[in-house]
């Protein structure tokens, strides 16, 4: 499968911009007067909500029609599966949560370990805005505005965790914005190590794979913190705020 380098720098560029609207939602929290801790949980419902909802509305659907239903469903059950097996080793939650407990900091090492999470999940989100603008330029373009309005609401809870951590409100404000960075890197690594390895099957079996990994730490992560951290409700309306956020600029860039 061949690809012209004016894709790939579409690509590339797509996810730059994604990334960089967690700035916008950094602002967001910085001007916030009085922050509560509780925000968070309504932020996360609403990026929890948006990433799910692209990656089970529209990146499913366009897999099973090219590959099929057998290839792209057990390429999603892997990416969810993977990232389960895998987290406590690349992460290594038991340890920082014990280390941090150690220090004797206002927040549990739980916490600080949310943050780890939310920037990681970072590199996923690019791989998947590049993945989907190589397959088609209308897909991708989708993928990443849902992508960032997913942004602006993590880099709020971003901005807020480590405010909570460091108590230095420009500190965490700048922390989040360059955390968006962290996303078109993803595309990078990428378009560097598997363009040539990349056929029509392989790119769309990555793209179910990626957005298994995206169910995970919204379901398996994101969600789970935004209910230790928000109210029951604020936490369920944020879910089908993004949810809805999702579908909704979905269905108006389907038609443009």
């Amino acid at each position: 499968m061949s690809f012209e380098s004016h894709h790939i720098v579409t690509a590339l560029f797509l996810s730059f911009l994604a990334g960089m609207v967690t700035g916008l939602g950094s602002l967001i929290a910085h001007f916030t007067k009085r922050p509560k801790y509780k925000y968070v949980g309504f932020a996360l419902g609403v990026s929890a909500g948006g990433i799910v909802g692209v990656a089970l509305v529209e990146v499913l659907p366009e897999t099973v029609v090219v590959i099929g239903s057998y290839k792209a469903k057990i390429a999603l059950i892997i990416g969810m599966v993977f990232p389960f097996l895998f987290s406590d080793i690349v992460v290594k939650r038991t340890v920082i949560e014990k280390k941090v407990s150690n220090l004797g900091l206002r927040l549990s090492g739980r916490d600080v370990v949310m943050v780890i999470d939310i920037i990681l999940h970072k590199i996923p989100e690019g791989l998947l805005i590049f993945f989907a603008a190589i397959i088609s330029l209308e897909i991708g373009m989708l993928i990443a505005v849902t992508i960032a309005l997913h942004n602006i609401a993590v880099g709020f809870s971003l901005s807020m965790s480590i405010f909570y951590i460091t108590q230095d409100q420009k500190r965490a404000f700048l922390y989040s914005l360059f955390s968006g960075l962290i996303e078109p890197i993803g595309a990078l690594f990428a378009a560097t190590l598997y363009i040539s390895l990349l056929t029509q099957t392989t790119l769309y079996l990555g793209l179910s794979f990626i957005s298994g990994i995206m169910v995970y730490v919204c379901l398996g992560e994101l969600i789970p913190v935004a209910y230790k951290y928000g109210e029951e409700r604020s936490v369920l309306v944020g879910i089908i705020v993004g949810m809805s956020l999702m579908i909704m600029s979905l269905m108006l860039l389907h038609l443009l």
